[in-house]
């Protein structure tokens, strides 16, 4: 029910704003009782939308931090697991991504760390592509080895 009435509340919101934008005030008579809402709605979703961001963000860096100890500590697997969760939280970092590279480099598993390199490439972290390189002549010299 809630969710409807809200729906419902958005709708009208759109189409009247709508209506006002291109002029067409008539259709848009019945939104300013409704559009009372906006900017209490409006406020209450930033409010939560910041408040989510700011724990998503929290938990991206942890992740993130606990990666890279265990880079250090040469703990790959543990590496890959952490990298894995901090883009779990739907943030993205071409940090990460090296990092996931780097492991999986380590572990010898050379598809995956490209991979991982390429999105850090694409995410705007140059450097990953003299890692790429660096994968792929490895992966062809153990073709020719085979």
């Amino acid at each position: 029910m809630k969710k409807s009435l809200i729906f419902s509340l958005f709708l009208c919101l759109s189409y009247g704003q709508s209506y006002a934008q291109v002029g067409m005030y008539d259709q848009a008579v019945s939104v300013p009782v409704i559009s009372m809402f906006d900017d209490s709605m409006s406020s209450a979703y930033l409010n939560v939308m910041a408040s989510n961001y700011a724990r998503i963000k929290q938990n991206f860096e942890y992740y993130r931090n606990l990666m890279y100890d265990a880079l250090d500590k040469n703990q790959n697997s543990a590496a890959i697991t952490y990298a894995q969760y901090a883009l779990n939280t739907s943030m993205y970092s071409s940090d990460v991504y090296v990092g996931l590279g780097v492991a999986n480099e380590r572990l010898g598993n050379l598809k995956e760390a490209l991979k991982a390199y390429k999105k850090a490439y694409k995410l705007g972290f140059y450097e990953a592509g003299t890692a790429i390189d660096r994968v792929k002549q490895t992966i062809k010299l153990n073709k020719k080895k085979n």
